[in-house]
């Protein structure tokens, strides 16, 4: 249509069904690094350098420096990967155009349209009664019930299913709907029970009568059930706090991950926590992964039992099949950055591909792979015809990266032959499973029947998670590994596909019983020197780890990523390890263990904390420039665990006498600063005296003491503006020359705090003219002697100054 721009642009469409501000994007034909697919108009991925901090900080400093280099470009969002962003350029430019702005622009390293992929999917007539792709009779099939027989799943797994929402309300998805439990606002855990002991709070243990009520969660829907719709319903607030009405939607991001409220998983095209989905495609694909079973509704997951992730990342409304790749890498980024924060999340189900390749992706996946998530991608269905294409010839994207984690499926048919529309590839395609008029959930508590390589794939990616549930230490490899040394042989695939198979759950996971757990370290009582128990903070520079592994298992003790120390665990399982000594610093802890068949992944990570510096305090300061009066000062680092007013005293030498701890108060903020006052005392206000404060009896909360007390000594003189401890005609001088003016401190005359100079700060300064306040061990000098405060008449060429100023007094 515009040759100049070299892209064909598609009719924009309006969002019928979803967010009433959101709309499909603008589409366009696009020729890029040797790719010519659909991609979202003027929109494109940019990696830039020199970015680190939070998804947030990330954002503002990107706009901030993009908007000074150049108006043509908008800052979208952030991708959860350093520097990632999606932009967005004027649609009239040019492919070229486009790409030489953002070469330009501030840490450029380089820039991917943002391209269209589609479900791997075709919707057939529903006429197909039984879920043969589990079992049948001729025996073409996943031996669903005989993997059965070994384990249906476990609540401690989870699969992120990347794809066009999840129905969370679905009757046969809800019980196994991903909650986010570091999103649960903790006034509503500290009264919610794990009916079921596994550690985990689940809608399983929420539809249990005992968690539902005030400061619980209750049916805010009226559907019978509790599912996310409750949860997502905002908390109600009374003055700010909960009043235990309401859902769990508190506005707050608990978890610090730059999304507010993933309670049930995000929603990556509108920016939101609900991940719904209207298309029908995710939910298809999730029910496959994990149906709920033996629930006498519906369907059967491949798991019974399991957490699924909703991650939306297309299907804006009913007709739209399409996956924004930019919506994509956040999502996988995402599940990278759960993973590493200890949520058991091992396997993400992709069944969607297309546009060309993307390198933002493809560092996406391996992030994945980095923390030991297994990604399943679906081969593809062929072009517009619907013709299944040669992989190894014409890459298909997600599927074909080669990362170590990927797992290609194709479609197979009832009868075990390759579905016609099925992609395969003999050295880029691993293996086969059922495709072909596939059963399954889609919302609404419907179930239709669907075909595609979409539907293939989440029968691999359930078997992964149903691996994982009988050997969670297993690693990425040995899933993958087990997943494709034990495919049954199928001629339509032999020659086509890495394996030449189908998929076999049973023989997969049989293949991983007795797998090594993770051996979970666990810093040793004797080594744990500090305040709390749990923190893994101690000034112990060779501590000890120990743990729990399966009997003989060597155990490998692991500090930032080296190994320093390895054991054989006892016939009990137990074992010990003691590191060598370490310098002060934070530390990164895991373990694995190895046994006849494997070596399990590494362990979560837990942060060693080495600190053997005591305390100090410094930095002290009386303010007495305003009112209230203030001491601040400021410890070496953060004490704010054993600090308390029982560690602090302040004494009026002068009067010998001390300022009761119940007239006090104190604050403690970020930077370990400490702002003593005075409320108890009248105004705030501290009465004339040498002070001296004591702080004594500090420990850090790594068990380091304090060297000794610290001491700080000050004084308050009032009418004592210069600060010299004598009332005398200079700080006469300083009031004379504010006189009735405002706003005024201390220092410039206000010796009452009322913020003018007048009448009553002559008074107070009059009351202690020729006044001296020497510090302790100190005797006036050219002063007479008198009492301290004793009250001097003023002269009368002082007071003749005053008048003669024309100001009066």
């Amino acid at each position: 249509m515009t040759p100049r721009a070299l892209m064909d642009l598609l009719e924009s469409r309006r969002l019928l069904a979803a967010s009433p501000v959101a709309s499909l994007p603008e589409l366009a034909r696009i020729s890029f690094g040797g790719s010519t697919e659909d991609a979202i108009a003027g929109q494109w991925v940019v990696k830039l350098g020199g970015y680190k901090g939070t998804e947030a900080s990330q954002l503002k400093k990107a706009r901030r420096l993009i908007a000074e280099a150049t108006a043509d470009v908008t800052v979208r969002q952030h991708l959860f990967a350093p520097g990632t962003f999606t932009v967005n350029l004027p649609t009239t430019w040019s492919t070229q155009q486009q790409y030489a702005a953002l070469s330009r622009l501030p840490g450029f390293v380089h820039a991917t349209p943002d391209w269209v992929m589609r479900s791997d999917a075709i919707p057939n007539d529903p006429s197909f009664g039984n879920l043969w792709g589990m079992n049948q009779g001729n025996d073409i099939d996943i031996d669903g019930p005989e993997a059965w027989d070994i384990s249906t799943g476990a609540m401690s797994q989870v699969v992120g299913i990347i794809d066009s929402g999840v129905d969370y309300n679905h009757v046969d998805l809800y019980q196994n709907i991903w909650i986010n439990p570091a999103e649960i606002p903790a006034t509503r855990l500290a009264n919610l029970t794990d009916i079921d002991g596994d550690g985990i709070i689940t809608f399983r243990d929420l539809n249990n009568a005992a968690n539902q009520g005030p400061f619980k969660i209750t049916d805010l829907n009226f559907d019978g059930r509790i599912t996310g719709a409750d949860l997502r319903v905002a908390m109600g607030t009374t003055s700010g706090a909960d009043n235990g009405t309401g859902g769990w939607a508190n506005g707050a991001d608990n978890d610090s991950n730059a999304l507010v409220d993933d309670l049930v998983g995000w929603n990556f095209l509108s920016g939101n926590n609900d991940p719904m989905d209207v298309f029908g495609h995710g939910s298809h694909v999730a029910g496959t992964v994990g149906a709920a079973g033996n629930n006498s509704v519906g369907v059967v997951g491949v798991n019974w039992r399991v957490r699924i992730m909703p991650l939306k990342t297309g299907g804006i409304n009913g007709s739209d099949n399409t996956i924004n790749t930019s919506a994509a890498i956040a999502a996988i980024n995402y599940t990278t950055q759960m993973r590493n924060r200890g949520h058991a999340l091992r396997v993400n189900n992709a069944s969607w591909g297309g546009g060309g390749f993307n390198s933002d992706l493809q560092s996406a996946i391996t992030g994945n792979n980095n923390a030991g998530i297994i990604f399943v991608a679906a081969a593809g269905n062929g072009g517009s015809d619907n013709i299944g294409d040669n992989n190894d010839i014409t890459p298909h994207y997600p599927s074909s990266y080669a990362v170590a984690n990927v797992i290609s499926v194709a479609n197979m048919t009832q009868s075990g032959g390759r579905n016609t529309s099925s992609n395969f590839g003999a050295t880029s395609v691993h293996l086969a499973a059922p495709g072909t008029n596939t059963l399954s959930t889609t919302p609404g508590n419907n179930y239709s029947f669907f075909t595609g390589t979409s539907m293939a794939s989440p029968h691999v990616a359930g078997a992964a998670a149903l691996a994982f549930s009988v050997a969670p230490g297993a690693t990425v490899a040995a899933v993958k590994n087990a997943i494709l040394n034990n495919t049954d042989a199928t001629a339509a695939f032999a020659g086509i596909t890495v394996t030449g198979g189908r998929l076999n759950a049973q023989r997969a996971i049989s293949a991983l019983a007795g797998f090594p757990n993770s051996p979970a370290p666990a810093l040793a009582a004797s080594s744990d020197s500090g305040l709390s128990s749990s923190d893994n903070i101690t000034n112990v520079t060779t501590p000890t780890f120990n743990g729990t592994a399966g009997a003989s298992n060597t155990v490998r003790l692991y500090v930032n990523g080296n190994e320093m120390g390895s054991t054989v665990a006892a016939g009990d399982g137990t074992w010990s390890i003691t590191l060598p000594a370490l310098a002060d610093g934070s530390y990164s802890v895991t373990a694995t263990a190895t046994n006849g068949i494997g070596t399990s992944t590494p362990s979560t990570p837990i942060t060693l904390v080495i600190d053997t510096a005591a305390p100090t305090a410094g930095g002290a300061a009386f303010n007495f420039s305003t009112a209230p009066h203030t001491v601040g000062f400021t410890f070496s680092e953060n004490v704010s665990a054993t600090f308390s007013l029982a560690n602090l005293t302040l004494d009026n030498l002068t009067t010998s006498s001390n300022i009761p701890a119940g007239s006090m108060s104190y604050g403690y903020d970020s930077a370990n600063n400490v702002t003593l006052s005075f409320p108890g005392l009248s105004s705030g206000l501290l009465d004339d005296g040498n002070y001296r404060m004591t702080v004594t009896g500090i420990s850090d909360i790594a068990g380091n003491a304090m060297a000794g007390p610290f001491q700080f000594d000050f004084f308050m003189l009032y009418g004592d503006a210069n600060r010299n401890r004598t009332v005398n005609i200079g700080d006469f001088s300083i009031l004379s020359s504010n006189f009735n003016r405002s706003p005024r401190n201390f220092g410039q005359g206000d010796f009452n705090y009322d913020t003018t100079v007048n009448i009553a700060d002559f008074s107070l300064l009059a009351s202690r003219f020729n006044t001296s306040l020497p510090a302790p061990g100190d005797v006036p000098s050219a002063l007479p002697p008198a009492p301290p405060f004793a009250s001097q008449p003023i002269g009368e060429s002082v007071a003749d100054e005053v008048l003669d100023s024309g100001q009066g007094v």
